[in-house]
């Protein structure tokens, strides 16, 4: 079904646990996922890259496995990752993450990441979810609390041509894009909601990279799975 989850806690351990993002995940209805971090107050040196990490995938790059009724494992191999496109420290293997939702409806994660290569030593994690209702998101001061209807609407855009490839995914009305361009270490992002009425995008929250009038800036009214809007293949509608 399709998720919106705000994240409040970050932890890497033994570190004392904080949030200093503004991080959304989108999960469509078929499970392609988007994850945007952007840094709250970055610092004059974070400003030529304002975001702790940036990365999504189709659901062919994700594995997903029930442990228990309240828990899932989800191993992540990630199809666009801003650590891989900068040449940052990275995990090649898949990051194996355990997923376990609270009474309250709150998601904890946990895991291990190897960035600098599974023989070295990992770095344990946990992260604290929370589930926001994407049919009423407005903005980062407008939102809703609670979980997102299975029927609401879910569609993944992708672009995969010789110069650029990218994921956008609209979960009720909320919008977010990623895409790189493939000839230079670029990467550029976006986040907003859809007007009810004209179907357009607004309430930019996030607009960053070179490449961004690349994305579509509209949806249609209808939408077909392989159809084309702006060079973005429709492959959920």
């Amino acid at each position: 079904m399709p998720s919106l989850l705000q994240r409040k806690l970050m932890q890497v351990k033994p570190e004392d646990a904080y949030e200093n993002t503004r991080t959304l995940t989108t999960t469509t209805d078929k499970g392609h996922y988007l994850s945007l971090r952007p840094l709250i107050n970055p610092t004059a040196e974070q400003e030529k890259f304002p975001f702790e990490s940036l990365f999504g995938g189709l659901n062919n790059t994700v594995s997903i496995s029930n442990i228990d009724e309240t828990t899932i494992k989800q191993d992540f191999s990630f199809g666009i990752h801003s650590n891989r496109v900068l040449g940052l420290p990275m995990q090649d293997a898949a990051v194996p993450t355990v997923w376990k939702t609270w009474e309250s409806g709150d998601i904890q994660e946990t895991g291990t990441v190897h960035p600098f290569g599974l023989d070295k030593e990992g770095v344990d994690f946990v992260e604290l979810w929370q589930p926001l209702n994407a049919e009423a998101y407005q903005s980062k001061d407008d939102f809703r609390v609670g979980f997102t209807a299975e029927n609401a609407r879910s569609v993944t855009l992708k672009i995969d041509s010789k110069e650029f490839y990218g994921i956008v995914t609209i979960v009720g009305n909320i919008v977010q894009g990623l895409l790189h361009k493939k000839e230079n270490p670029s990467i550029s992002c976006i986040r907003c909601v859809v007007d009810s009425e004209t179907l357009r995008f607004k309430k930019y929250e996030i607009k960053f990279g070179e490449s961004l009038l690349q994305f579509p800036s509209e949806i249609p009214e209808s939408l077909v799975v392989g159809s084309f809007i702006h060079g973005w293949e429709v492959i959920e509608a």
